[in-house]
């Protein structure tokens, strides 16, 4: 697709086994960098883990302390579970 550039897939998740017609979402981004994004069919980004930044110059927080935005409509549970699941597969 010319207007996406190539992104890494990390997980596709589907409310049915195996029926991509019911609808699902795609983990896109790199867990290991704490930079991805739950997205659903339509490409609307449902929910993003970022690194947490500070606003003081020289401090680092490191790679496990990250911020989890979920937006309206998507369910928190499932967006941690998410985490949860990346987590387990990144070891």
């Amino acid at each position: 697709d010319i207007l996406r550039p190539k992104v890494k897939i990390l997980a596709q998740i589907y409310p049915t086994p195996y029926d991509e017609k019911t609808g699902g979402y795609v983990i896109e981004g790199s867990y290991v960098n704490r930079s991805c994004k739950v997205l659903d069919e339509s490409i609307n980004i449902l929910a993003e883990i970022r690194r947490k930044e500070t606003t003081t110059k020289g401090v680092s927080l490191g790679l496990e302390v990250f911020v989890l935005v979920v937006n309206g409509g998507f369910d928190s549970g499932l967006a941690m579970g998410i985490v949860l699941l990346l987590d387990q597969m990144s070891l």
